[in-house]
């Protein structure tokens, strides 16, 4: 198949959806297919015209953010039609093409030139406000996006839309568009040297420490002190200490969060905050940790890149988060694989369970891509039944 991929941005390391569509695409033609990425309105592209490159040899086009809807829809349409695309996916996230996600005025770059189309969306965000008790703010800020969204939906009439996590696949179907899952894979590879190499940044390991590991964005909603003081009661009872490390690159706002946490946690477990760091550092922490603690709530853990990185690393994960309801979804649950736990301190999940559930790291970007595969494969079968 010939499949481009389109996302907003394709700057290296800056942008986590045109990471996962580097990746993405580069694993599309270890399978066979010929890709072409396309970011849409990149703003880290600072010219006059659309530039060229590659990335991990797979063809990237960039349209600079600077270009008028006219010069936008003309260069993305005249690179579509060259490259003959069977498919093109859009990796969707209202944040990438609006300022403050929402979708007013329309994007009409971007239906014009994809008209005619077989267009595949995948929805990694939706809007805000989606659970319960969402403040006014986020609830009226997320009315506005959810009608950009739809209305762009509708315009563009996708023969096949997939996300993430059940939460955002019942949304959809709410509103009339039969999602599938696909699941995220891991944006981080796993690294052999990473271990040694985290183990020379961290310092000496004491031993005897148990080592629970945070990277990625933060979010106040996480609380995780009472499931920290857990951990630390049952590894003293196995004669072991508490070892947190928080890596990442955070906002002013986020990085107040963090230390706060752990001013709450440093009576009774060592705390270590870093900043941004390496793929393979990362790799490292999640090899050398004993549990991961994502900070996403159970029911769109899907949607976390940081949750698929600890799966694709073999490692157990404590959700703290799991109290969370949504609107229009009563009675929703997900099951996850059992190296992922709930934490509720009036009934904690077993210590020894978790402790022992690490797994083998594995690769699971080349079966997310055969999924991804055989959902345009369906969906293409579809169309032309369809039709007949």
């Amino acid at each position: 198949m010939n499949i481009a991929l389109i996302c907003s941005s394709a700057e290296p390391g800056r942008d986590g959806v045109g990471d996962y569509s580097a990746r993405l695409g580069a694993a599309l033609v270890a399978a066979g297919n010929r890709v072409l990425i396309i970011a849409e309105r990149d703003f880290a592209v600072d010219a006059a015209q659309p530039l060229n490159g590659a990335r991990d040899g797979v063809p990237v086009l960039r349209l600079p953010g600077r270009l008028s809807n006219e010069q936008r829809a003309r260069a993305l349409a005249d690179a579509l039609d060259a490259f003959a695309a069977d498919w093109v996916v859009l990796q969707f996230v209202c944040w990438g093409f609006a300022n403050d996600g929402v979708l007013d005025p329309p994007l009409t770059a971007l239906l014009a030139a994809l008209s005619g189309r077989r267009i595949a969306v995948y929805c990694h965000e939706l809007w805000l406000g989606l659970e319960r008790g969402a403040s006014l703010r986020h609830r009226v800020w997320g009315w506005r996006q959810r009608r950009g969204i739809l209305r762009f939906l509708s315009q563009l009439q996708p023969a096949l839309v997939l996300t993430s996590n059940a939460v955002y696949r019942d949304v959809l179907r709410h509103f009339g568009w039969d999602a599938r899952i696909v699941p995220l894979f891991s944006n981080i590879d796993f690294d052999p040297e990473g271990s040694a190499r985290f183990r020379s940044l961290l310092g000496e390991r004491a031993d005897g420490t148990l080592l629970a590991a945070v990277f990625g964005s933060v979010d106040p909603q996480w609380q995780p002190q009472a499931a920290l003081r857990w951990i630390d009661e049952e590894a003293r009872r196995r004669s072991r200490r508490t070892l947190l490390v928080i890596a990442g690159r955070r906002s002013p706002r986020a990085e107040r969060f963090v230390q706060r946490i752990a001013r709450d946690v440093s009576s009774f477990a060592k705390v270590v905050t870093l900043g941004e760091i390496s793929p393979d550092l990362v790799s490292g922490l999640l090899q050398e940790a004993d549990l991961g603690l994502p900070v996403c709530d159970w029911l769109r853990l899907g949607k976390s890149g940081v949750a698929a990185a600890m799966t694709a690393h073999g490692l157990p994960m404590l959700v703290v988060r799991h109290r969370e309801s949504y609107r229009d979804l009563p009675g929703l649950d997900v099951t996850h694989a059992p190296s992922v736990f709930r934490f509720d301190a009036r009934r904690p999940p077993d210590f020894e369970r978790l402790a022992a559930a690490r797994t083998r790291a594995t690769d699971t970007l080349a079966d997310i891509t055969r999924q991804i595969e055989g959902a345009l494969k369906d969906a293409s079968t579809a169309g032309v039944q369809g039709s007949s």
